[in-house]
């Protein structure tokens, strides 16, 4: 008796065989069967045709980066796209790993332009993806193949999220992403969500999990936490907690 052979969905790449009209019917029935009759869009507490910014708000090694994962990987589970933006790794790929404590003081003023132009890069590149992504998947062929824009527009249906993974501890630059948000058109809702953590033990882990990152690559680890304990001082200073009547926009 032959086994059962489990089917297979089919891949982008295995439709590209298929003619232009093929592809833009099936496309075309997947909008339709994700659109506002589907039960998600029934659902109440489901977002309908909304592009969405999550800005994530936090001193260094409070979990944000747990929370934006778990959001994203919540999105993408019930059909919502999904993307994570992180200042922290755009740092990083621009050669600047392994900064020490100096470059996260506010008295730095060099080191604070760099740190804050990092930010509003992430941010952009966030709402780039928010305006060109169709909300279902498969349409990201066609929006490919023709203007993104007029595509996106024609078919997105649902919510898509961008989580903006940074600290944004001071009220200067929460304004800034208040403001760069509100120029979006279409617009964007901007929701702001800080992650507070007062447990000695649980920042303690934390911290020795930030000691071992690639901004202290090679480095000892007893020298990697004293220096990352003094990144976290030079955020504490400035940073300002987010208020109830601005916690989203």
């Amino acid at each position: 008796m032959r086994p059962r052979q489990r089917s297979r969905r089919p891949s982008f790449e295995s439709l590209r065989h298929l003619p232009r009209e093929g592809r833009a019917l099936l496309a075309g029935a997947v909008c339709l069967a994700r659109s506002a009759v589907t039960q998600y869009a029934v659902n109440p507490t489901s977002v309908i045709e909304e592009r969405v910014v999550i800005a994530m708000v936090g001193l260094p090694a409070r979990g944000k980066s747990y929370l934006s994962k778990s959001i994203v990987r919540y999105l993408n589970f019930v059909g919502c796209p999904a993307r994570l933006f992180n200042a922290g790794s755009r740092r990083r790929d621009a050669g600047l790993a392994g900064s020490g404590a100096a470059f996260f003081d506010a008295a730095n003023e060099d080191a604070a332009a760099q740190r804050e132009e990092i930010a509003m890069d992430t941010l952009e590149e966030l709402l780039r993806w928010l305006k060109f992504l169709p909300s279902n998947s498969l349409t990201a062929l066609s929006a490919l193949e023709q203007n993104q824009e007029q595509a996106g527009e024609q078919c997105r249906r649902g919510c898509v999220c961008g989580v903006f993974d940074a600290t944004n501890t001071t009220v200067l630059r929460r304004q800034k992403v208040r403001e760069r948000c509100a120029r979006e058109w279409p617009p964007v809702r901007l929701i702001f969500v800080e992650s507070i953590c007062t447990d000695t033990k649980l920042l303690l882990r934390n911290y020795m999990l930030k000691a071992s990152n690639d901004d202290y690559k090679g480095s000892a680890p007893e020298a990697a936490l004293q220096d990352f304990l003094a990144r976290v001082r030079n955020y504490e200073e400035p940073h300002q907690h987010q208020t109830l009547p601005r916690h989203f926009l």
